[in-house]
């Protein structure tokens, strides 16, 4: 038969193993809904990206960029409520680790301005910053 001290020492390391589950499921949850703000992120900014370059005297593509605009900073904001930080330093080195460019060579190279913000949450880069690096 089992003595009280060994049921409880017991239960104590399975509430610990519970807790430590929960965590996970709980930082899953979290990344699942950053990843899904940013997929609606990159959408938006897509179509803004897209409309940008239509003429700016037209008053509608006005409209809806100023629209796009402000539901992108809306969407920024739910992804940084989840934790997730936001990846947009300009002026600092080149890193493949945390910036996406589309150019030749950026090796020594200094990102001059970021055209995508990218997202990271603790350790995890969620999306590289898109960049222009200084010539």
């Amino acid at each position: 038969m089992r003595s009280n001290e060994d049921i409880l020492q017991e239960t104590q390391q399975i509430q610990t193993q519970l807790g430590k589950i929960r965590e996970d499921i709980k930082y899953n949850n979290r990344i699942e809904a950053i990843e899904q703000f940013l997929h609606l992120f990159n959408l938006v900014s897509d179509i803004c990206d897209y409309h940008a370059k239509e003429e700016a005297s037209n008053q509608n593509y006005t409209i809806l960029l100023e629209s796009c605009l402000e539901f992108i900073e809306s969407i920024k904001k739910s992804i940084f409520y989840f934790g997730a930080l936001a990846i947009e330093d300009i002026a600092i080195p080149f890193d493949a680790a945390i910036h996406r460019y589309d150019g030749e060579n950026p090796r020594g190279r200094v990102v001059n301005q970021v055209i995508r913000v990218g997202f990271k949450y603790g350790d995890t880069i969620l999306q590289k910053a898109q960049v222009t690096l200084v010539p």
